[in-house]
Protein backbone atom coordinates (compact mmCIF):
# COMPACT_ATOMS: atom_id res chain seq x y z
CA UNK A 1 0.00 0.00 0.00
CA UNK A 2 2.51 2.15 0.75
CA UNK A 3 5.52 2.52 -2.30
CA UNK A 4 4.12 5.51 -4.29
CA UNK A 5 0.77 5.69 -3.70
CA UNK A 6 1.01 7.55 0.21
CA UNK A 7 1.38 10.85 -1.18
CA UNK A 8 -1.12 10.73 -3.64
CA UNK A 9 -3.41 10.30 -0.68
CA UNK A 10 -2.66 13.20 1.28
CA UNK A 11 -5.27 16.21 0.86
CA UNK A 12 -3.10 19.27 -0.01
CA UNK A 13 -3.52 22.79 0.39
CA UNK A 14 -5.15 24.78 -2.17
CA UNK A 15 -1.28 26.59 -3.02
CA UNK A 16 0.13 23.43 -3.12
CA UNK A 17 -2.02 21.93 -4.99
CA UNK A 18 -2.21 24.53 -7.96
CA UNK A 19 1.89 24.68 -7.93
CA UNK A 20 2.21 21.11 -8.31
CA UNK A 21 -0.36 20.39 -10.59
CA UNK A 22 0.05 21.90 -13.85
CA UNK A 23 -2.27 19.58 -15.90
CA UNK A 24 -4.97 22.60 -16.54
CA UNK A 25 -4.48 25.67 -17.92
CA UNK A 26 -4.09 28.47 -15.35
CA UNK A 27 -8.05 30.12 -14.60
CA UNK A 28 -7.49 34.00 -15.10
CA UNK A 29 -10.92 34.60 -13.57
CA UNK A 30 -13.10 35.47 -10.46
CA UNK A 31 -14.11 31.64 -10.14
CA UNK A 32 -10.47 30.27 -9.15
CA UNK A 33 -11.48 32.45 -5.98
CA UNK A 34 -14.66 30.04 -5.25
CA UNK A 35 -12.12 26.95 -6.26
CA UNK A 36 -9.85 27.88 -3.56
CA UNK A 37 -12.46 28.60 -0.69
CA UNK A 38 -13.76 25.24 -2.04
CA UNK A 39 -10.36 23.54 -1.44
CA UNK A 40 -9.55 25.14 2.16
CA UNK A 41 -13.02 23.97 3.45
CA UNK A 42 -12.27 20.53 1.66
CA UNK A 43 -8.46 20.64 3.43
CA UNK A 44 -9.68 21.51 6.74
CA UNK A 45 -12.96 18.73 6.95
CA UNK A 46 -10.59 15.90 5.24
CA UNK A 47 -7.33 16.00 6.00
CA UNK A 48 -7.57 14.67 9.45
CA UNK A 49 -9.65 11.95 8.07
CA UNK A 50 -7.48 11.18 5.10
CA UNK A 51 -4.42 10.97 6.61
CA UNK A 52 -5.95 8.37 9.46
CA UNK A 53 -7.56 6.62 7.04
CA UNK A 54 -4.18 6.31 4.71
CA UNK A 55 -2.01 5.50 8.24
CA UNK A 56 -4.89 2.20 9.53
CA UNK A 57 -4.59 1.31 5.68
CA UNK A 58 -0.53 1.43 5.87
CA UNK A 59 -0.66 -0.39 9.25
CA UNK A 60 0.84 -4.04 8.07
CA UNK A 61 -1.74 -5.94 10.20
CA UNK A 62 -4.57 -4.26 8.57
CA UNK A 63 -3.15 -4.40 5.45
CA UNK A 64 -2.40 -8.27 5.29
CA UNK A 65 -5.97 -9.13 6.58
CA UNK A 66 -7.92 -7.22 3.60
CA UNK A 67 -5.28 -8.96 1.22
CA UNK A 68 -6.37 -12.34 2.81
CA UNK A 69 -9.94 -11.40 2.96
CA UNK A 70 -10.45 -9.11 -0.39
CA UNK A 71 -7.63 -9.86 -2.33
CA UNK A 72 -4.67 -7.92 -3.71
CA UNK A 73 -7.09 -5.81 -6.75
CA UNK A 74 -9.75 -4.86 -3.35
CA UNK A 75 -6.66 -3.14 -1.61
CA UNK A 76 -5.41 -1.74 -4.93
CA UNK A 77 -8.78 0.27 -5.41
CA UNK A 78 -9.10 0.96 -2.07
CA UNK A 79 -6.10 3.09 -2.53
CA UNK A 80 -7.61 4.53 -5.27
CA UNK A 81 -11.09 5.08 -3.68
CA UNK A 82 -8.84 7.36 -0.85
CA UNK A 83 -6.72 9.21 -3.44
CA UNK A 84 -10.28 10.91 -5.05
CA UNK A 85 -11.54 11.58 -1.30
CA UNK A 86 -8.59 13.26 -1.10
CA UNK A 87 -8.27 15.00 -4.19
CA UNK A 88 -11.97 15.67 -4.72
CA UNK A 89 -11.95 16.45 -8.29
CA UNK A 90 -15.46 17.54 -7.80
CA UNK A 91 -14.54 20.87 -6.94
CA UNK A 92 -12.81 21.32 -9.82
CA UNK A 93 -14.08 24.86 -11.17
CA UNK A 94 -14.93 24.04 -15.36
CA UNK A 95 -15.76 26.40 -18.14
CA UNK A 96 -19.01 27.47 -19.03
CA UNK A 97 -19.08 25.61 -22.52
CA UNK A 98 -18.00 22.58 -19.97
CA UNK A 99 -20.79 23.54 -17.71
CA UNK A 100 -23.27 23.41 -20.60
CA UNK A 101 -21.63 19.85 -22.18
CA UNK A 102 -22.37 18.56 -18.48
CA UNK A 103 -25.94 19.91 -18.33
CA UNK A 104 -27.14 18.69 -21.64
CA UNK A 105 -25.60 15.34 -21.09
CA UNK A 106 -27.74 14.60 -17.44
CA UNK A 107 -30.77 16.24 -19.59
CA UNK A 108 -30.15 13.46 -22.40
CA UNK A 109 -30.07 10.72 -19.85
CA UNK A 110 -33.10 11.25 -18.09
CA UNK A 111 -34.69 12.10 -21.48
CA UNK A 112 -33.29 9.14 -22.98
CA UNK A 113 -33.95 6.82 -20.32
CA UNK A 114 -36.70 7.82 -18.56
CA UNK A 115 -40.14 5.70 -18.44
CA UNK A 116 -38.88 3.88 -21.33
CA UNK A 117 -41.30 0.84 -20.30
CA UNK A 118 -41.44 -0.42 -24.23
CA UNK A 119 -37.66 -0.26 -24.97
CA UNK A 120 -34.78 0.75 -22.41
CA UNK A 121 -36.67 -1.14 -19.64
CA UNK A 122 -37.19 -4.61 -21.28
CA UNK A 123 -33.37 -4.25 -22.40
CA UNK A 124 -31.92 -4.68 -19.35
CA UNK A 125 -33.16 -8.75 -19.32
CA UNK A 126 -30.66 -9.04 -21.65
CA UNK A 127 -27.95 -8.46 -19.10
CA UNK A 128 -29.31 -12.37 -17.86
CA UNK A 129 -26.85 -13.38 -20.95
CA UNK A 130 -23.78 -12.54 -19.41
CA UNK A 131 -24.71 -13.77 -15.99
CA UNK A 132 -25.40 -17.34 -17.63
CA UNK A 133 -22.06 -17.28 -19.49
CA UNK A 134 -19.82 -16.34 -16.68
CA UNK A 135 -21.79 -18.71 -14.27
CA UNK A 136 -21.29 -21.89 -16.63
CA UNK A 137 -17.43 -21.07 -17.29
CA UNK A 138 -17.09 -21.24 -13.37
CA UNK A 139 -18.59 -24.70 -13.49
CA UNK A 140 -22.57 -23.71 -12.84
CA UNK A 141 -25.39 -24.28 -14.88
CA UNK A 142 -28.45 -22.41 -16.43
CA UNK A 143 -30.66 -24.08 -13.66
CA UNK A 144 -29.32 -22.20 -11.19
CA UNK A 145 -30.24 -19.07 -12.48
CA UNK A 146 -33.47 -20.50 -12.86
CA UNK A 147 -33.80 -21.85 -9.02
CA UNK A 148 -32.96 -18.25 -8.34
CA UNK A 149 -35.76 -16.96 -10.00
CA UNK A 150 -38.28 -19.25 -8.45
CA UNK A 151 -36.94 -18.66 -4.40
CA UNK A 152 -37.29 -14.43 -5.20
CA UNK A 153 -40.98 -15.09 -6.48
CA UNK A 154 -41.90 -17.49 -3.80
CA UNK A 155 -40.90 -15.17 -0.95
CA UNK A 156 -39.75 -11.41 -3.06
CA UNK A 157 -39.79 -9.54 0.28
CA UNK A 158 -37.54 -11.53 2.67
CA UNK A 159 -34.93 -12.67 -0.30
CA UNK A 160 -34.16 -9.03 -0.77
CA UNK A 161 -34.22 -7.48 2.73
CA UNK A 162 -31.71 -10.54 3.21
CA UNK A 163 -29.19 -9.49 0.59
CA UNK A 164 -29.55 -5.78 0.81
CA UNK A 165 -28.60 -6.19 5.26
CA UNK A 166 -25.56 -9.16 4.42
CA UNK A 167 -24.41 -6.99 1.21
CA UNK A 168 -22.90 -3.61 1.18
CA UNK A 169 -22.67 -3.58 -2.13
CA UNK A 170 -26.40 -4.69 -2.75
CA UNK A 171 -27.41 -2.28 -0.20
CA UNK A 172 -26.39 0.93 -2.47
CA UNK A 173 -26.57 -1.01 -6.21
CA UNK A 174 -29.58 0.26 -7.26
CA UNK A 175 -28.38 3.63 -7.11
CA UNK A 176 -24.81 2.86 -8.29
CA UNK A 177 -25.00 0.10 -10.89
CA UNK A 178 -25.05 2.54 -13.78
CA UNK A 179 -22.71 5.65 -13.72
CA UNK A 180 -24.88 8.00 -16.39
CA UNK A 181 -27.57 7.43 -14.08
CA UNK A 182 -26.36 7.81 -10.80
CA UNK A 183 -24.54 10.89 -11.93
CA UNK A 184 -27.98 12.70 -13.36
CA UNK A 185 -29.69 12.27 -10.49
CA UNK A 186 -26.97 13.40 -7.92
CA UNK A 187 -26.21 16.29 -9.75
CA UNK A 188 -29.77 17.51 -9.34
CA UNK A 189 -29.93 17.50 -5.92
CA UNK A 190 -30.51 20.78 -4.88
CA UNK A 191 -32.43 21.95 -7.55
CA UNK A 192 -36.33 21.62 -8.16
CA UNK A 193 -37.61 19.46 -5.77
CA UNK A 194 -40.44 18.65 -8.16
CA UNK A 195 -38.53 18.01 -10.97
CA UNK A 196 -35.43 15.97 -9.08
CA UNK A 197 -38.82 13.92 -7.68
CA UNK A 198 -40.70 13.61 -11.26
CA UNK A 199 -36.87 12.47 -12.29
CA UNK A 200 -36.31 9.80 -9.83
CA UNK A 201 -40.27 8.38 -10.65
CA UNK A 202 -39.82 8.19 -14.48
CA UNK A 203 -36.14 6.93 -14.14
CA UNK A 204 -37.27 3.88 -11.51
CA UNK A 205 -38.47 1.43 -13.85
CA UNK A 206 -35.02 0.72 -15.65
CA UNK A 207 -33.13 0.88 -12.39
CA UNK A 208 -36.11 -1.64 -10.49
CA UNK A 209 -35.87 -4.00 -13.60
CA UNK A 210 -31.93 -4.13 -13.28
CA UNK A 211 -31.68 -4.28 -9.81
CA UNK A 212 -34.46 -6.81 -9.11
CA UNK A 213 -34.59 -9.23 -11.67
CA UNK A 214 -30.89 -9.48 -13.21
CA UNK A 215 -28.83 -8.28 -10.23
CA UNK A 216 -30.54 -10.19 -7.53
CA UNK A 217 -30.92 -12.97 -9.43
CA UNK A 218 -27.48 -13.07 -10.68
CA UNK A 219 -26.54 -12.53 -6.80
CA UNK A 220 -28.57 -15.70 -5.53
CA UNK A 221 -26.78 -18.01 -8.34
CA UNK A 222 -23.39 -16.64 -7.82
CA UNK A 223 -23.60 -17.53 -4.03
CA UNK A 224 -25.46 -20.33 -4.16
CA UNK A 225 -22.73 -21.74 -6.51
CA UNK A 226 -19.97 -20.55 -4.17
CA UNK A 227 -21.33 -22.32 -0.82
CA UNK A 228 -21.99 -25.48 -2.95
CA UNK A 229 -17.97 -25.13 -4.08
CA UNK A 230 -17.71 -25.08 -0.40
CA UNK A 231 -16.74 -21.66 0.43
CA UNK A 232 -17.72 -19.95 3.75
CA UNK A 233 -20.92 -17.70 3.80
CA UNK A 234 -18.77 -14.30 3.89
CA UNK A 235 -16.34 -15.74 1.42
CA UNK A 236 -19.50 -16.63 -0.82
CA UNK A 237 -21.09 -13.18 -0.12
CA UNK A 238 -17.54 -11.15 -1.21
CA UNK A 239 -17.83 -13.83 -4.50
CA UNK A 240 -21.49 -12.67 -5.19
CA UNK A 241 -20.73 -9.21 -5.29
CA UNK A 242 -17.93 -9.34 -7.11
CA UNK A 243 -19.52 -11.80 -9.96
CA UNK A 244 -22.56 -9.32 -9.96
CA UNK A 245 -20.21 -6.35 -10.71
CA UNK A 246 -18.40 -8.26 -13.25
CA UNK A 247 -21.28 -9.43 -14.77
CA UNK A 248 -23.42 -6.36 -14.72
CA UNK A 249 -21.07 -3.51 -14.84
CA UNK A 250 -21.08 -0.87 -11.70
CA UNK A 251 -20.75 3.13 -11.76
CA UNK A 252 -18.64 2.84 -8.88
CA UNK A 253 -15.35 4.35 -8.82
CA UNK A 254 -13.45 1.53 -7.61
CA UNK A 255 -15.05 -0.21 -10.75
CA UNK A 256 -14.35 1.76 -13.47
CA UNK A 257 -11.27 2.03 -15.85
CA UNK A 258 -9.58 5.23 -15.22
CA UNK A 259 -11.72 6.81 -18.36
CA UNK A 260 -14.52 6.77 -16.97
CA UNK A 261 -13.78 7.74 -13.64
CA UNK A 262 -14.28 11.17 -11.94
CA UNK A 263 -11.96 14.31 -13.38
CA UNK A 264 -12.06 17.60 -15.34
CA UNK A 265 -12.07 16.36 -18.74
CA UNK A 266 -16.03 16.73 -19.02
CA UNK A 267 -15.13 16.21 -23.11
CA UNK A 268 -13.52 12.51 -22.46
CA UNK A 269 -17.10 12.04 -20.23
CA UNK A 270 -19.57 12.87 -22.62
CA UNK A 271 -17.91 10.52 -25.04
CA UNK A 272 -18.30 7.18 -23.01
CA UNK A 273 -21.95 8.14 -22.17
CA UNK A 274 -23.91 4.91 -21.41
CA UNK A 275 -20.55 2.27 -21.68
CA UNK A 276 -20.91 1.68 -18.12
CA UNK A 277 -20.93 -2.21 -18.38
CA UNK A 278 -18.80 -2.48 -21.36
CA UNK A 279 -15.79 -0.27 -20.19
CA UNK A 280 -16.53 -1.97 -16.58
CA UNK A 281 -16.39 -5.68 -18.14
CA UNK A 282 -13.20 -4.63 -19.24
CA UNK A 283 -11.59 -3.14 -16.32
CA UNK A 284 -12.43 -6.10 -14.57
CA UNK A 285 -10.69 -8.22 -16.81
CA UNK A 286 -7.57 -6.28 -17.52
CA UNK A 287 -7.30 -6.57 -13.16
CA UNK A 288 -7.46 -10.61 -13.07
CA UNK A 289 -4.89 -11.17 -15.83
CA UNK A 290 -4.32 -12.87 -18.78
CA UNK A 291 -7.07 -15.31 -18.61
CA UNK A 292 -9.25 -13.22 -17.35
CA UNK A 293 -8.92 -10.13 -20.52
CA UNK A 294 -9.53 -13.08 -22.80
CA UNK A 295 -12.47 -14.42 -20.82
CA UNK A 296 -13.77 -10.70 -21.02
CA UNK A 297 -13.46 -10.27 -24.66
CA UNK A 298 -15.40 -13.06 -25.25
CA UNK A 299 -17.77 -12.23 -22.64
CA UNK A 300 -18.30 -8.77 -23.63
CA UNK A 301 -18.77 -10.01 -27.58
CA UNK A 302 -21.67 -12.53 -26.02
CA UNK A 303 -23.21 -9.69 -23.86
CA UNK A 304 -23.25 -7.04 -26.82
CA UNK A 305 -23.90 -9.08 -29.82
CA UNK A 306 -26.74 -11.79 -28.76
CA UNK A 307 -28.58 -8.81 -27.10
CA UNK A 308 -28.56 -7.46 -30.48
CA UNK A 309 -29.44 -10.20 -32.06
CA UNK A 310 -32.23 -10.99 -29.58
CA UNK A 311 -33.59 -7.70 -29.99
CA UNK A 312 -33.62 -7.61 -33.59
CA UNK A 313 -35.13 -11.58 -33.99
CA UNK A 314 -37.92 -10.02 -31.58
CA UNK A 315 -38.18 -6.66 -34.01
CA UNK A 316 -38.66 -9.24 -36.79
CA UNK A 317 -40.99 -11.04 -34.95
CA UNK A 318 -43.39 -7.99 -34.14
CA UNK A 319 -43.43 -6.31 -37.15
CA UNK A 320 -44.00 -10.02 -39.45
CA UNK A 321 -43.14 -8.28 -42.78
CA UNK A 322 -44.05 -10.48 -45.27
CA UNK A 323 -42.26 -8.82 -48.22
CA UNK A 324 -38.22 -8.92 -46.08
CA UNK A 325 -36.38 -11.41 -48.29
CA UNK A 326 -33.74 -13.90 -46.48
CA UNK A 327 -31.20 -11.81 -47.55
CA UNK A 328 -32.49 -8.61 -46.20
CA UNK A 329 -33.31 -10.28 -43.31
CA UNK A 330 -29.58 -11.83 -42.81
CA UNK A 331 -28.23 -8.12 -43.95
CA UNK A 332 -30.24 -6.38 -41.21
CA UNK A 333 -29.06 -8.65 -39.10
CA UNK A 334 -25.39 -8.37 -39.50
CA UNK A 335 -25.73 -4.16 -39.33
CA UNK A 336 -27.80 -4.82 -35.94
CA UNK A 337 -24.79 -7.17 -34.67
CA UNK A 338 -22.02 -4.43 -35.81
CA UNK A 339 -23.92 -1.45 -34.58
CA UNK A 340 -24.29 -2.99 -31.32
CA UNK A 341 -20.87 -4.08 -31.00
CA UNK A 342 -18.98 -0.92 -32.32
CA UNK A 343 -20.96 1.67 -30.66
CA UNK A 344 -20.19 0.53 -27.68
CA UNK A 345 -16.87 1.72 -28.04
CA UNK A 346 -16.05 5.85 -27.76
CA UNK A 347 -16.57 7.37 -31.41
CA UNK A 348 -17.53 3.64 -32.16
CA UNK A 349 -20.91 4.33 -33.74
CA UNK A 350 -19.35 7.18 -35.61
CA UNK A 351 -17.02 5.29 -37.11
CA UNK A 352 -19.37 2.55 -37.59
CA UNK A 353 -21.72 5.32 -39.48
CA UNK A 354 -18.81 6.78 -41.64
CA UNK A 355 -18.44 2.76 -43.13
CA UNK A 356 -21.84 2.58 -43.83
CA UNK A 357 -21.92 5.74 -45.95
CA UNK A 358 -23.82 7.76 -42.80
CA UNK A 359 -23.44 10.39 -40.70
CA UNK A 360 -23.86 10.00 -37.02
CA UNK A 361 -22.41 11.97 -33.71
CA UNK A 362 -22.03 11.68 -29.82
CA UNK A 363 -25.56 11.35 -27.87
CA UNK A 364 -25.04 15.08 -26.81
CA UNK A 365 -23.90 16.32 -29.66
CA UNK A 366 -26.64 14.66 -31.48
CA UNK A 367 -29.46 15.89 -29.49
CA UNK A 368 -28.02 19.65 -30.40
CA UNK A 369 -27.88 19.26 -33.85
CA UNK A 370 -31.03 17.88 -34.21
CA UNK A 371 -32.63 20.47 -32.01
CA UNK A 372 -31.27 23.44 -33.65
CA UNK A 373 -31.87 22.37 -37.29
CA UNK A 374 -35.53 21.65 -36.19
CA UNK A 375 -35.96 25.19 -34.82
CA UNK A 376 -34.27 26.11 -37.84
CA UNK A 377 -36.76 24.24 -39.85
CA UNK A 378 -39.71 25.33 -37.79
CA UNK A 379 -38.80 29.19 -38.04
CA UNK A 380 -38.79 29.06 -41.70
CA UNK A 381 -42.11 27.74 -41.78
CA UNK A 382 -43.69 30.25 -39.62
CA UNK A 383 -42.20 32.60 -41.86
CA UNK A 384 -42.96 31.57 -45.28
CA UNK A 385 -46.97 31.21 -45.98
CA UNK A 386 -46.67 28.10 -48.14
CA UNK A 387 -45.17 26.28 -45.99
CA UNK A 388 -46.25 23.38 -43.42
CA UNK A 389 -45.21 22.93 -40.08
CA UNK A 390 -44.13 19.63 -39.69
CA UNK A 391 -44.73 17.06 -36.88
CA UNK A 392 -41.17 16.14 -36.89
CA UNK A 393 -39.70 19.01 -36.21
CA UNK A 394 -42.05 20.13 -33.32
CA UNK A 395 -41.01 17.20 -31.73
CA UNK A 396 -37.65 18.06 -32.34
CA UNK A 397 -38.11 21.22 -30.42
CA UNK A 398 -39.67 19.95 -27.42
CA UNK A 399 -37.34 17.12 -26.68
CA UNK A 400 -34.40 19.39 -26.92
CA UNK A 401 -35.92 21.97 -24.80
CA UNK A 402 -36.38 18.56 -22.65
CA UNK A 403 -32.39 17.85 -22.36
CA UNK A 404 -32.27 21.51 -21.83
CA UNK A 405 -34.52 21.96 -18.46
CA UNK A 406 -33.83 18.08 -17.61
CA UNK A 407 -37.65 16.71 -17.92
CA UNK A 408 -37.12 12.91 -17.77
CA UNK A 409 -39.23 10.77 -19.82
CA UNK A 410 -39.92 13.48 -22.36
CA UNK A 411 -38.84 11.30 -25.22
CA UNK A 412 -41.25 8.51 -24.21
CA UNK A 413 -43.86 11.06 -23.84
CA UNK A 414 -43.63 12.12 -27.32
CA UNK A 415 -42.84 9.16 -28.99
CA UNK A 416 -46.08 7.77 -27.73
CA UNK A 417 -48.14 11.25 -27.94
CA UNK A 418 -47.18 11.53 -31.75
CA UNK A 419 -47.87 7.62 -32.32
CA UNK A 420 -51.36 8.28 -31.04
CA UNK A 421 -52.16 11.32 -33.09
CA UNK A 422 -50.86 8.81 -36.26
CA UNK A 423 -52.88 5.72 -34.94
CA UNK A 424 -56.40 8.13 -34.74
CA UNK A 425 -55.54 9.74 -38.25
CA UNK A 426 -54.82 6.07 -39.79
CA UNK A 427 -57.45 4.37 -37.51
CA UNK A 428 -59.50 2.30 -39.74
CA UNK A 429 -55.99 1.49 -41.94
CA UNK A 430 -54.71 -0.12 -39.00
CA UNK A 431 -54.92 -3.47 -37.48
CA UNK A 432 -55.07 -3.66 -33.57
CA UNK A 433 -50.80 -4.47 -33.37
CA UNK A 434 -50.32 -1.46 -35.49
CA UNK A 435 -51.80 0.57 -33.50
CA UNK A 436 -49.84 -0.44 -30.13
CA UNK A 437 -46.90 -0.21 -32.10
CA UNK A 438 -47.62 3.02 -32.97
CA UNK A 439 -48.15 3.83 -29.55
CA UNK A 440 -45.64 1.93 -27.60
CA UNK A 441 -42.89 3.16 -30.11
CA UNK A 442 -44.14 5.83 -31.93
CA UNK A 443 -44.05 4.38 -35.47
Amino acid sequence: MNGGQTPGMLVRPSAAYERTNAIYPVLLDASVIFSHFNRVIHYISHTDAVDSVRKVLADERVHGALLKKAGKHEVKYLGSWLKDIASDKRMEQITWLEQLIQRLRYGVVVVALGAKVFTSVPKQLLGLYNTAVDIKSVGGSSGALLKAFAELIRSPGQVVRGIRGESPVMLSRIDTYDREIAEALSYMEGENPRLIRWNEAVMLPIRVMQFYVVDIPSYITAKALAIKNGNSEQDAITYAEAFVTRTQGSGEARDLAFIMRRQRNVMLRTLTMFMTPMISILNQARMYGSKRTAAGYLQLMLVTMAPAVTAELIRQLWEDDEDDEDSDILSTFGRVVSDGTLSLFPLGNIVNAAIQGQSRSTPVIGEIQHGVMSLSRLSSSFWDEEAEVSKRDVIGVLKFAAVLTQVGGADQALDTASGLYDAIQEWDDLTKKEVASKIMFGR
